[in-house]
């Protein structure tokens, strides 16, 4: 097959066969690998197996990515946030339970078009990161401890209506690679992938900003 100019029009469409459909993404697969994006690649292969209805992905090759690390960053600053909140509604030498959950978007905005292998792994994303904490107040200084569950999920699916541009082979609408789901063997699933932060500390309550040091866990 001729490899085609990032945004030249594809040579698949509405017409071409499931055959035609199948060789091409199986090639996506050979190249994705060629270029080191062996998670994007699997993604794909599992996707045209249609063996899957879920499947873990590393965090640590999530973590790597900046898009990723910015939402794990805003649903600590949320809960950090409202960790304060509760500790200046706190009582000297008394304490409670706190927990909470926030989801954050992890987006491409629309665009069809990236550099990062996140995009073609996954594309948009969540990270839902739920904490629970106990807050005490004593001799005027707050404790804190506690833990976060960061869960990142998708599902690996094809949106009619989208076109994606996959460099070497053009325009892909995927409403053309979703016909395999149809007539062929291909199946959507799900993706998911999870990780813990700790926190253990203490600080004076009249410090305008409380001390957080967040610490990686299994």
């Amino acid at each position: 097959m001729r490899k085609r100019k990032v945004y030249e029009v594809s040579a698949i469409d509405s017409n071409s066969s499931i055959k035609e459909i199948k060789k091409m993404m199986e090639s996506m697969v050979v190249e994705a690998r060629k270029r080191g994006h062996f998670v994007a690649a699997s993604n794909l292969k599992d996707y045209l197996r249609g063996r899957k209805s879920k499947k873990k992905i590393k965090s640590s090759w999530l973590r790597q990515f900046q898009k990723v690390k910015r939402a794990e960053k805003d649903n600590e600053t949320r809960f950090q946030r409202d960790l304060l909140r509760e500790i200046n509604n706190l009582k000297e030498g008394r304490h409670k339970n706190y927990s909470d959950y926030y989801d954050r978007l992890i987006s491409f905005h629309g665009r069809g078009y990236s550099t990062q292998e996140l995009f073609y792994a996954s594309g948009n994303s969540t990270l839902t990161t739920t904490g629970s904490f106990r807050i005490e107040i004593k001799n005027g200084k707050a404790f804190i401890k506690g833990k976060l569950h960061h869960r990142w999920h998708d599902e690996y699916n094809w949106h009619v209506g989208l076109r994606t541009i996959v460099p070497g082979y053009g325009l892909i609408a995927d409403a053309d690679i979703k016909r395999l789901e149809h007539e062929d063997k291909a199946r959507a699933y799900k993706m998911y992938s999870e990780w813990y932060k700790y926190l253990n500390t203490s600080f004076d309550t009249r410090l305008p900003l409380g001390r957080f040091s967040w610490s990686d866990g299994v």
